[in-house]
């Protein structure tokens, strides 16, 4: 079912390329031949229905399909999973994409199920709120009235038994509230003494705060239980502990956030950095960073790197032979030719002009050298002459015929030329090697031109397989419901092929040679004629039809099975 549906897809993809309308001509499945000119699916059946997606459906806020494309519209049918059974679509909310869904496709039953489900539920959330019951006191229920809009005032009001069974309404005062809501906490500062940084002596010394605690309601009243008396009136808990509430460490929370601390301070720390001797800095001057440090006497100077490096260059020398160094010299460019190699090692040592000294390298002249050092020489001839080289050239000098050949060692130290035949190699190449075979086929192609029946070379069951190309039209369609269409699912007759046996495939091209269909179904042939048999079809897959527009001339490539049969060459 699943390769079915894609394939229908790709078909409905197709008929767009030579649609004449905005939306692409639709599809016919099952008896609809020729679907009708408003749907772009026209699915026909007498006792036959379709089946949407079924899947297991758990969390409404979870796409859960395969490729998790989360594509608006998407339609399944939740019948195994946790969530209410039926139809949901999938809607993206683009304001939150957190919030995207599958919405439920509500029917009428699903509908007074929810309702019912409301009224209890709203019902029983009221009785769980008032816990109203027949003689109930009610007068633990508090009511607000609002009064005069947004900026407006209220009050509120509670029931009070009047003793005959009735209630009567009493509002609540602004100062019962606040005295009902007011607490008992306060903060409390723990101070200490510190050296005065301003002070440069040191014999100062100024309070500051250490840490802040916070005392609690349970705190206050443990206190006081405890047998504690109002010492002062305006300061009932004068003299409580710090240990009695909690410390909040102030010098704590400025180290952990000492990042913080360095930026809000910022401008004290340059100039204390820029201005305290010894410390080193740095800063940009004419796009160039520099390092300076604070000297006591000299104050602000600059550091000099060309004081503080190594002088380093490049010598060379070339070892005897009894493997000795000679003596070390300067290298030195030599006389320099079009293509040479050079390297340039600009030093650290500075000329008279404080510029760095230069130190050249030829590395076309130094390589050019060590060819002549025995040992390369010898590992190259080795090399040259070893078995398995291939080399192109006379076997014959002066014969003028040139071919592959390799040397053979003769164990004397001398060698004898062999051609190589490659002939038996290429056999064994073009039966091995698939691709070097389709490759020969593709360069020996067979030619098909109009109304002419080619031979492709292949061979299929004893048969020889042929190709053509032929010009075929659409004609005006008709619905099931009689209505004329300007498209077709068939051709306006039928196509007459010579020695035909069965169809492998077709391929179907529109006024400006692109492919449009490459599926067809339906096929049938007829009783033959002066040798040749008329085959019509439909364009489509099984019962799925893919229709062409009608008043439009098409060039149809037909490939199938001839009738003639294949014989060897012996």
């Amino acid at each position: 079912m699943k390769k079915k549906i894609t394939t229908l897809f790709l078909l409905a993809l197709g008929a767009g390329m030579y649609a004449q309308t905005p939306d692409p001509i639709g599809m016919g499945v099952g008896t609809a031949l020729v679907p009708n000119k408003s749907a772009i699916l026209d699915i026909a059946a007498s006792k036959k229905g379709v089946l949407i997606p079924r899947i297991a459906l758990n969390d409404v806020k979870v796409f859960g399909l395969e490729g998790d494309s989360k594509t608006e519209s998407m339609l399944v049918f939740n019948d195994k999973g946790t969530a209410a059974k039926g139809f949901y679509y999938w809607t993206n909310n683009t304001t939150t994409p957190a919030e995207s869904k599958w919405e439920l496709i509500t029917s009428e039953s699903v509908l007074n199920q929810k309702i019912d489900e409301l009224k209890n539920y709203v019902d029983t959330e009221i009785k769980k709120i008032t816990n109203i019951v027949d003689g109930a006191n009610l007068s633990y229920l508090v009511a607000f009235n609002p009064t005069g809009g947004a900026n407006g005032k209220g009050e509120f009001s509670y029931l009070v038994p009047d003793g005959s069974g009735g209630y009567t309404q009493k509002a609540i005062t602004f100062a019962e509230l606040i005295a009902l809501s007011e607490t008992k906490t306060f903060m409390k500062a723990e101070m200490h003494k510190i050296k005065d940084p301003n002070d440069e002596t040191g014999k100062t010394e100024v309070e500051v705060v250490k840490a802040y605690y916070y005392f609690n309601e349970d705190a206050v009243n443990a206190w006081l239980i405890a047998g504690n008396d109002i010492k002062d009136i305006n300061d009932p808990v004068k003299g409580i502990p710090f240990t009695s509430g909690f410390k909040i460490d102030v010098v704590g929370t400025v180290s952990s956030n000492l990042e913080q601390v360095f930026n809000d301070n910022r401008k004290f720390i340059d100039k204390f950095i820029t201005k305290s001797e010894g410390n080193v800095f740095a800063e940009v001057v004419n796009n160039e960073v520099k390092l300076y440090y604070i000297d006591k006497t000299n104050g602000k100077t600059e550091v000099n790197f060309n004081t503080l490096e190594t002088k380093t260059n490049i010598q060379k020398t070339i070892v005897d032979a009894s493997g000795k160094e000679g003596t070390y010299t300067d290298a030195t460019l030599g006389t320099l030719k079009e293509g040479q190699i050079l390297f340039k090692y600009k030093s650290e040592e500075l000329d008279a002009n404080q510029q760095p000294v230069n130190y050249y390298l030829n590395i076309t002249e130094e390589v050019k050298n060590s060819f002549n050092h025995q040992d390369i020489k010898d590992e190259l001839n080795k090399y040259l002459t070893q078995g398995g080289n291939v080399y192109y050239g006379e076997i014959t000098t002066g014969d003028g015929k040139f071919v592959l050949y390799h040397l053979i060692d003769n164990g004397d130290g001398t060698f004898t030329k062999k051609p190589i035949d490659i002939s038996e190699n290429i056999i064994e190449t073009i039966k091995t090697n698939d691709k070097v075979t389709e490759l020969i086929k593709e360069k020996t192609k067979e030619i098909v031109e109009n109304n002419v029946t080619t031979e492709t070379g292949e061979v299929i069951g004893g048969f020889k397989v042929f190709k053509t190309i032929v010009s075929a039209s659409v004609v005006q369609g008709e619905t099931s419901d009689g209505t004329k269409v300007d498209y077709n699912t068939t051709f306006s007759e039928s196509i007459k092929l010579e020695k035909f046996s069965r169809l492998l495939n077709v391929e179907i091209l529109d006024d400006k040679g692109q492919v449009v269909l490459t599926t067809v179904t339906d096929v049938k042939a007829g009783s033959a004629d002066q040798g040749k048999t008329p085959v019509e079809f439909r364009f489509g897959v099984g019962k799925m039809y893919a229709p062409l527009a009608s008043g439009k001339q098409y060039d149809v490539i037909l490939r199938y099975i001839s009738d003639e049969k294949f014989t060897p060459t012996k």
